[in-house]
């Protein structure tokens, strides 16, 4: 379960709540502060494991200076010299569903954010789900925090796919564009506010993106002008367009690589993935072009919130709380559920 850096001390706090850790894996410069969290909550300093940047590459032990500065703490070397189990195999499919892999905070747009649990078969499923060949070798930009379910979504790719990934510690217009150029990044998905800082800046943007084939963007719904905009600027074989998914649900409307869809869309399903429109009466939509809230199914869906028995239904359905239409195969967001109101027999937003 991550967490982003810059939480304030009551986020921390309720995520080491949600979580219940055994272990605390930090930086040096949030050390202070979860050190501070964490004992409030009853956990020691032997329960905090220092992690530095350049240990990933010299796994040398720690200068006899650090090891005086953060005495109490354990670090990766310390780790690594506890000796070694074989990791917990199976091969098991129920077992797998109801085994966690992990945890991800919910957007907590309504109260504080809720743990959604995810499974090792539901890790598995949406990657999966997503992938799909292309005619070209890919280098991945991971421009995404990785705490986040939208983020680590590409800790197992380069590892399943054998495809170079470069991670950028902090987000940057300038540090993403030379990061692309220098790298020959061909695919990254990013989130709206990366479109519009590439329109506004005043680098020479289309040849600095000229590696990009495939850009997605999601996290949050874009103006198809903009993504117009964007999609000029980069290469005539490239694609930039739109996909949707949740903490809850993992990816399932992807636009891929060498689709010439409309901008405005989110894609089309994907993998074993389904999906249903209910209008405000309850009564499924099975007509194109009628808003309805989106509820889906499928392999990626997580387990259930922690210490919660509310989310998925018992068919497997998830509400989303999303509204949206279809049109030949593809969907479009039309906005959300609690937003809309009814108007002379129509659905306005």
């Amino acid at each position: 379960m991550g967490a982003s850096p810059d939480s304030p001390p009551h986020e921390l706090v309720n995520v080491l709540e949600l979580g219940r850790p055994r272990l605390i894996i930090t930086a040096s410069q949030t050390l202070h502060a979860v050190q501070s969290v964490a004992a409030s909550k009853g956990l020691g300093p032997e329960q905090i494991c220092l992690f530095e940047e350049m240990a990933i590459t010299s796994f040398l032990e720690p200068s006899p200076s650090d090891r005086r500065e953060n005495a109490e703490t354990i670090t990766l070397y310390d780790l690594l010299s506890c000796g070694e189990e074989d990791w917990i195999k199976f091969d098991d499919e129920a077992l797998a569903k109801t085994t966690p892999a992990g945890m991800y905070c919910t957007s907590g747009t309504s109260g504080l954010p809720k743990a959604a649990i995810v499974s090792h078969y539901a890790v598995v499923s949406e990657k999966l789900n997503m992938h799909y060949e292309l005619p070209y070798d890919v280098k991945r930009l991971v421009v995404v925090p990785v705490y986040h379910r939208f983020g680590a979504l590409w800790h197992t790719f380069p590892i399943r796919q054998g495809e170079p990934a470069y991670f950028l510690q902090k987000f940057d217009i300038n540090h993403f564009l030379t990061a692309v150029h220098s790298n020959k990044i061909t695919d990254v998905f990013i989130v709206p506010a990366v479109v519009h800082l590439s329109l506004q800046s005043s680098r020479p943007v289309a040849e600095l993106l000229s590696s990009l084939r495939m850009v997605g963007v999601s996290g949050a719904p874009i103006d198809t002008g903009s993504l117009q905009k964007f999609q000029a600027l980069l290469h005539a074989q490239a694609t930039a367009a739109q996909s949707w998914g949740m903490t809850e649900t993992g990816p399932v409307f992807i636009c891929r690589y060498g689709e010439r869809v409309d901008k405005a869309s989110i894609g089309k399903l994907v993998g074993i993935n389904e999906a249903r429109l209910f209008d405000d009466e309850g009564i499924m939509i099975t007509s194109d072009n009628c808003p309805g809230e989106l509820y889906v199914r499928g392999t990626g869906l997580f387990s259930n919130y922690k210490g919660r028995d509310d989310g998925v239904d018992a068919e497997g359905w998830f509400r989303t709380g999303d509204v949206a239409y279809r049109q030949n195969e593809y969907y479009y967001l039309f906005g959300r559920a609690k937003e809309l109101i009814k108007v002379q027999g129509q659905v306005n937003s």
